[in-house]
């Protein structure tokens, strides 16, 4: 059998808000993004950020697109774009092994410590090389159009406040 000529592709992209410069640490989560397209139009991975109201989700996910059309985001054995149940959340234990990998990295970025005081901001140290505008830091995803645009379809389908431009 012919080796497939997919190749695995990780992305991993997020925006921090200013927070002003006497507050330590200065960025605030507003949304984070980690996922590995496993399979050509599926990806698995974590995401997190604020929901109106200022509530947080932080959640495991599967979702498989047409294009760029999100046509599946399972995460608590829902499908979010179809509205219904959803069989099980990951396909396999590879699958399962990357998401956990993806949550983990998630960790990596944030300071765990001003988090359990109700505040999820960027780790000391990470903001070097993140672009910089006026008012926030982003972490652009490696192939920053289309990344973006799967992250622009699942940020609606998930309820996270936030704007994204493409």
């Amino acid at each position: 059998m012919a080796p497939s000529p997919f190749r695995r592709r990780d992305v991993i992209a997020g925006k921090w808000e200013d927070r002003g410069s006497t507050l330590t640490p200065p960025f605030r989560c507003r949304w984070f993004f980690s996922w590995t397209e496993y399979a050509p139009a599926r990806i698995a991975g974590f995401f997190a950020g604020y929901e109106g109201g200022g509530a947080f989700i932080g959640e495991r996910f599967h979702a498989a697109f047409e294009g760029d059309r999100l046509t599946e985001l399972v995460w608590n054995a829902y499908d979010h774009v179809a509205g219904m149940a959803a069989e099980a959340m990951f396909r396999s234990p590879d699958v399962d092994a990357l998401v956990e990998r993806h949550a983990e990295a998630f960790l990596r970025w944030h300071d765990r410590d001003r988090w359990e005081e109700g505040f999820l901001c960027l780790a000391a140290g990470r903001e070097k090389g993140l672009v910089m505008p006026p008012d926030a830091l982003y972490l652009p995803p490696k192939h920053e159009r289309s990344g973006l645009l799967k992250i622009g379809a699942m940020l609606q389908a998930t309820g996270i406040a936030t704007r994204i431009k493409v």
